[in-house]
């Protein structure tokens, strides 16, 4: 499968994707989870036809401060 590489800037961050032009006017989006990359789709690419445009990307990692800033609320009277 012929997949092309882009990337686009966003705030300071390269964003990577890969994209397969198709002959109609649909396409399909793949959104990985935390810890994977458009590559655990490749399985998954064969089953559609040259009639759908195909678009992985990798998700931009998070900064580390960003992760730990939800406050939790304790209930002491419980």
């Amino acid at each position: 499968m012929d997949l092309q590489h882009q990337t686009f800037q966003n705030e300071g961050c390269d964003i990577h994707y890969w994209h397969r032009p198709g002959n109609g006017p649909d396409y399909v989006v793949f959104l990985h989870g935390a810890g994977c990359d458009h590559r655990m789709f490749e399985p998954q690419l064969p089953i559609f036809d040259d009639s759908f445009n195909l678009l992985l990307w990798d998700a931009r990692p998070r900064p580390v401060k960003a992760r730990f800033r939800k406050e939790v609320a304790v209930r002491r009277d419980a």
